[in-house]
């Protein structure tokens, strides 16, 4: 087997890795019965310190460029946005519903990417990314009610803040180590859900062990399988290409939901998810 051969095999058994780890995401939320804004400050702070001790046995002595540190510390403060906004949309709205409005994201990281990065994409991307939006919209629209709306638009937000994150990383990661992006961003993310957690008075203590336990499993399967790898990702391979494997979440998640909480979901409502999976496929196929 060549080395470019074996290279590609390695991405790919890194996006089955990605894959397989956020499903997990939602589950572990709605297992900790904390609050989503608790669930993400702790994933992010237990990250972080992972990350930083890595950067401390890997990269110290590695002085990033000028421009990585601020740009890591603003991608970490969209990270915070993204898992603030998006697990709390879990507790409001089904999980299918969820993270399908909340993957429909490449979309924008097809605009981003190109003016900010120079990355070019075809008709084919721009069809599917149109399909993405217009699914992810219609399923915001799927219930009248005022509850699933809020709901929806928290995924619609955790969507935006996840597409910066990703374009962002791409930027910093063409040109710093894994262990100094990671300890600075997700660093960064950990104080911005804690201060928005201080801001809207969700405590951060108190919760019992089952909680530790899912605050501790979120920051090891899809933070570590997941986003960690995905930022290993981004310095090989473009923005889309690096965060294709979140095209699986909404069905693997949707199947644990059914399995693990009984969570169902109705024909326009799996029709919908469909069709925004059908514009991912598009995108990053």
């Amino acid at each position: 087997m060549g080395s470019g051969q074996g290279s590609r095999l390695t991405d790919y058994t890194l996006l089955a890795v990605i894959a397989v780890s956020v499903s997990t995401a939602p589950i572990f939320v709605l297992l900790s019965d904390a609050p989503g804004v608790a669930a993400a400050t702790w994933r992010l702070i237990i990250s972080a310190a992972l990350m930083l001790t890595s950067w401390t046995l890997l990269e110290r002595g590695k002085r990033p460029s000028r421009m990585a540190v601020p740009l890591s510390a603003v991608s970490g403060a969209l990270l915070a946005i993204h898992f603030d906004a998006w697990m709390t949309s879990l507790y409001i709205i089904p999980v299918g519903v969820s993270t399908s409005i909340v993957d429909s994201y490449p979309a924008l990281v097809i605009l981003l990417g190109s003016r900010t990065l120079g990355e070019h994409y075809s008709a084919r991307h721009l069809v599917g990314a149109t399909l993405a939006m217009v699914g992810a919209m219609a399923l915001s629209l799927a219930d009248p009610g005022t509850t699933y709306l809020k709901g929806t638009a928290l995924a619609a937000l955790g969507m935006v803040a996840m597409a910066g994150y990703v374009v962002l990383g791409r930027s910093v990661r063409r040109s710093t180590g894994l262990a100094t992006y990671t300890a600075i961003a997700y660093s960064s993310g950990a104080l911005v859900s804690a201060a928005i957690a201080l801001s809207l008075g969700v405590p951060l203590l108190g919760y019992g062990l089952r909680s530790w336990e899912c605050f501790l499993a979120l920051a090891l399967v899809p933070m570590l399988g997941g986003h960690t790898v995905m930022n290993y990702l981004l310095a090989r391979r473009s923005s889309l290409a690096s965060s294709i494997a979140v095209l699986a979440e909404p069905v693997g998640s949707s199947l644990l939901a059914y399995a693990v909480l009984g969570q169902g979901l109705g024909a326009q409502q799996v029709a919908l998810m469909a069709v925004v999976l059908l514009g991912v496929t598009m995108v990053v196929a």
